[in-house]
């Protein structure tokens, strides 16, 4: 029943990302652009609330000592990164600042794994990684949501900058994905359940590389919005096909003892991936433009289209990196629930 477990919750989630877009397309149309920031206090709040109130007491009575210096290093080296990538286009890829902060991301990089592998209950347990499918299902899952951060990056800047559609309208064509999403992870749960994560995850794959490419050498600005709200939703299927699945899975690839904590770095890692991706493809698409940290909107528009069609294209390479690691998950339906072993 996990399969469907995680279908649903997934699907609960994209209801929120479904009317994300469209909501700050009419915030921004109707107020500052200060109340998309805004108005998440309120919902954060309600968020707080009904965690207190559904989330079981936690029975452990005895806790170990937290990691402090593991978890800090690794915040601090991903701020250093995400910082580093955003500045890049002012300092330069060699400028002395980007080398700067490289090597302090490396030397924190450093302190963790030393922090990980001599402290007693690590934040981040680097044996996890021992079970190569756990491992496989963690690098695609941050690969994945890297291609979608990327197109929900990409695609909504492009209606604004390149199609002349305002935020609300660029907001709900870019639900069509979050939409695809409600219907089909309960779907992809299921199909997982039945048939294993390896099948429905590489379908995925074919899906998002099939619709990143076509945005990449077919998107125009003479494009029709209900065609790139199809391009959307049909990237959304794939997302669904190969995240719901890799859920699931996890479940399975460790010990129960061990199943909370490998889950926590499992999403941890999952939506670094994510965040780094939305922060690479932004400078990516600043760079290429030449507008580097003035508006879009002053670059050649010639070099702005050529931009667009070159980060598509990297999103193209990102997703195929994703199969790659796609082949290495469970080919059939895991009916046990745990698997221990380095496979």
């Amino acid at each position: 029943e996990r399969g469907r477990a995680m279908g649903f919750m997934s699907m609960a989630a994209s209801l929120a990302w479904a009317g994300g877009p469209p909501l700050g397309g009419l915030l921004m149309r109707a107020l500052p652009w200060q109340s998309i920031i805004l108005v998440e206090i309120p919902v954060t709040l309600i968020a707080v609330v009904l965690a207190w109130r559904i989330m079981p007491e936690d029975s452990q009575t005895s806790r170990p000592q937290f990691d402090l210096v593991g978890a800090g290093s690794l915040t601090a080296s991903a701020l250093v990164l995400m910082l580093g990538l955003r500045q890049v286009g002012q300092w330069g890829w060699t400028g002395g600042p980007t080398l700067m902060m490289a090597g302090v991301f490396v030397a924190l990089i450093g302190v963790f794994l030393v922090t990980e592998t001599r402290h007693k209950a690590p934040f981040v347990p680097l044996s996890l990684f021992a079970n190569r499918r756990y491992s496989a299902a963690t690098a695609f899952s941050a690969t994945q949501l890297m291609t979608m951060f990327a197109l929900t990056l990409l695609v909504p800047v492009y209606l604004l900058e390149v199609g002349g559609f305002d935020p609300a309208a660029a907001g709900l064509l870019v639900a069509g994905l979050s939409i695809a999403r409600i219907f089909f992870e309960p779907i992809a749960g299921r199909i997982a359940e039945l048939r294993g994560s390896r099948l429905p995850a590489l379908i995925g794959i074919g899906l998002l590389v099939a619709i990143a490419l076509a945005f990449a050498l077919g998107l125009t600005p003479r494009t029709p919005g209900w065609l790139i709200f199809v391009g959307m939703f049909a990237f959304g299927v794939g997302i669904s096909l190969g995240r719901t699945p890799v859920n699931a899975a996890v479940t399975h690839l460790v010990d129960r003892e061990r199943l909370g904590l490998a889950l926590g770095v499992f999403s941890m890692i999952t939506f670094t991936g994510g965040a780094l991706g939305q922060t690479f493809f932004g400078v990516l698409l600043r760079t290429l433009s030449g507008a580097g940290d003035a508006p879009l909107a002053t670059a050649p528009r010639p070099d702005l289209l050529a931009a667009f069609g070159i980060s598509f294209g990297v999103v193209v390479g990102v997703a195929a990196l994703a199969g790659i690691f796609g082949l290495r998950l469970p080919g059939r339906p895991m009916v046990k629930d745990v698997i221990t072993t380095g496979d």
